[in-house]
């Protein structure tokens, strides 16, 4: 026996199951279940599917020179007189031993060491006003002073007074073929000491640049006897006073 399309019992699931999928998932009338969506409604092009794992393979990055430039094309121009400067570079260490620049780099040391005491009184003799300033001295130094013009700074100039590289080598390294002993004379060899060091201070009151009166002050110290090692007590200058008429 012969059956046609007709008698199939399961040929009316087969076209209703086919109509639902040209409506959607959801079955029902197509003009009253189709929702666009946000990116149809904004009239955008549809979202592209994600690169499949074969594509991965194919992916070429931008290269680093072209991002580079394109950040520098889009960043604000730098202004010709701009007073904003770069940032000060610390000097580095290029050579077994250390030289004076790494030494002195920016912010390498601090220092809250006061040398000096200022001393306002009032001459009775004459009625003037007048400052004593005390400085201290830096043992194994020469020193001068000097104040400015406008009597408003006293500058205090301090230099080492031994520039010998032998005469830095401590006790035990008088040998050469110590690397200590190598590295205190190369240093001391290519910086001989003979920087001059400023100590400036700002007076409270502008003085007269003539110094009316210089004292020193002595302290008895331990010391050793010349040549031996025998320890004896020695006088030594730790101070200095310098007393200017106060101008103003």
């Amino acid at each position: 026996m012969q059956l046609s399309a007709a008698d199939d019992p399961d040929d009316d699931d087969d076209e209703e199951g086919n109509e639902n999928e040209r409506l959607g998932s959801t079955g029902g009338n197509k003009d009253n279940d189709y929702f666009p969506t946000v990116r149809e409604l904004l009239g955008l092009p549809p979202t592209p599917p994600p690169p499949s794992s074969s594509s991965t393979s194919s992916f070429s990055a931008t290269p680093l020179n072209s991002t580079v430039a394109l950040l520098r094309s889009n960043a604000m121009p730098t202004p010709q007189n701009s007073s904003v400067k770069p940032a000060a570079i610390s000097t580095p260490v290029q050579s077994l031993v250390y030289t004076k620049p790494v030494v002195k780099a920016a912010k390498a040391f601090t220092s809250d060491l006061q040398l000096h005491e200022l001393i306002r009184f009032k001459d009775e003799n004459t009625g003037l006003m007048k400052l004593i300033v005390y400085l201290r001295i830096v043992d194994d130094t020469l020193f001068d002073t000097a104040i400015s013009s406008d009597g408003k700074t006293l500058t205090y100039y301090i230099q080492p007074a031994e520039t010998n590289p032998q005469s830095f080598l401590p006790a035990g390294h008088d040998s050469l073929k110590d690397q200590a002993t190598n590295a205190i004379i190369s240093y001391f060899t290519n910086d001989p000491g003979t920087e001059v060091f400023k100590y400036v201070v700002t007076l409270p009151e502008a003085v007269n640049t003539n110094c009316q009166e210089h004292g020193e002050i002595f302290r008895s110290v331990m010391g050793f006897e010349a040549g031996t090692s025998k320890q004896v007590w020695v006088k030594q200058k730790v101070w200095e006073t310098h007393t200017y008429v106060i101008s103003g």
